[in-house]
Order: C-alpha cells, then structure tokens, then sequence
C-alpha cells in the first residue's frame, strides 16, 4: 500500500536521505566504479565532498582520467563507501555526467588538491563528475561490542548474527517502485 505524502511531513525519500548523510558524514574516500568500452568494471578512489547529500554526489576529477571517456559511454556507475572502524557500508548507483562548473569546482575546492591541480580551480585539466544517486543500500553495525557479541552468540548457537540483517536498508531515490 502506497503512503500517503502529508506536508510537512518526512517522507521515505526524507529519511532514507537523512540516513545516507549520517553515513557519509564520516567517510573521506569512495570507490567509483565505471564501465569501460571493453566491458571491464574500473574502480577508482575519489575523495568524498563533505556537503549536504541531496541525492546527488560530486568528485573533482582530472579531464583525462579514463573515468570520463567511461561515464560518457556508460553512465550507469556505482559507489561504494566504508567507515570500517565503525563497521558501516554504503553502496550507490546512479546516472554519472561530466561537469565544467567553474562555480561548484571553487565552492569544493581545497588548497591541497593544488598538489594534482597546480592551476587550481581554473586548471583546464580540471572537471567535475555529477552522480545524480537513484538506488542505495546500507549495512549499519550498532558497534564493535554488539557485533563481537552477535558473531559469538551465532557461534555457539549456529545461529546467524542478529546484526547481519537488523541495520541493513535499500532505497529507490529516484522515485521508481521498489
């Protein structure tokens, strides 16, 4: 049964968005993977932005990383992020674009990224990838004692961890069914 939107009220969208930005909240690096023309899945690091996640995410990106000529044959990309002292994954997939947003690029940028780009935001070598996020999924531990506790009881038990499936959600974001 579909829920009715009340105004004003949070919506699933509403918290599904308030829990990926807790998430992000403490991961600096993302894995972005993309589709090359021969078919092969390449994943890089890129350095996660801290801003507000409003369902979309943006790395700064150098113009001639094969991570462009990908996303423009295959837009379809997928990221995947760890806070593994925490125990908390996230993984996104959406629709990657090619940006040269002089604006977004000085609003991000930060004094070491001098060391990759020494002509700084105006470097020309300089661009942005967009990734508008339509599917995420999380895996969320209440922590290392609980989890430690869990993975001991299903041992003696040959049970499963209780945790293996009570912190782990999916969302559409892009408004599709689930």
């Amino acid at each position: 049964m579909k829920k009715d939107v009340i105004p004003g009220e949070p919506t699933l969208r509403d918290e599904a968005l308030d829990r990926i930005k807790a998430l992000l909240a403490d991961m600096d690096v993302a894995m972005l993977t993309t589709e090359s023309s021969d078919a092969e899945l390449r994943s890089r690091p890129m350095t996660l932005e801290k801003r507000e996640f409003d369902g979309e995410l943006y790395f700064l990106a150098s113009s001639s990383m094969t991570a462009r000529k990908d996303i423009a044959a295959f837009p379809r990309v997928n990221v995947s992020c760890t806070d593994s002292k925490n125990h908390r994954y996230l993984a996104l997939s959406g629709d990657a674009e090619w940006l040269d947003d002089r604006e977004r690029i000085r609003a991000m940028w930060r004094t070491w990224y001098s060391a990759f780009f020494p002509g700084g935001p105006e470097d020309p070598g300089l661009g942005l990838i967009r990734i508008r996020v339509t599917w995420a999924e999380y895996w969320d531990s209440p922590g290392t004692m609980a989890l430690v506790w869990s993975l001991a009881k299903s041992v003696v038990t040959g049970g499963h961890p209780e945790t293996a499936t009570e912190h782990h959600g999916s969302v559409r974001l892009d408004g599709t069914p689930v």
